[in-house]
């Protein structure tokens, strides 16, 4: 057999290996993670306690999913947004 039949045969070799070894199904994947899990605004941070202990701050998004500064009673559920930023949002408290 000479050269050319030799390496001819090999890759015809090679070839039905390939095509033999199974393709990843789409089914086997995992599923990416949203990008808003890790660049979107958080529900609620940076938590500041008044003197008193009566009063919560954090930043929170407003409706306009900007971060704006609310604050709360700690014994009940009245939070009222105490800034207005329309863009860029407040990065920290």
């Amino acid at each position: 057999m000479n050269a050319f039949a030799k390496q001819s045969v090999q890759v015809l070799i090679a070839a039905a290996i390939v095509a033999l070894v199974p393709a990843p199904s789409t089914a086997e994947l995992t599923p990416l993670i949203p990008r808003d899990v890790f660049f979107g605004n958080p529900r609620k941070t940076s938590p500041q306690i008044s003197p008193d202990g009566n009063v919560l701050a954090y930043l929170a998004p407003s409706d306009r999913g900007v971060m704006n500064i609310w604050v709360r009673s700690v014994d009940r559920d009245d939070a009222v947004m105490v800034t207005d930023v329309t863009r860029g949002g407040i990065p920290s408290l």
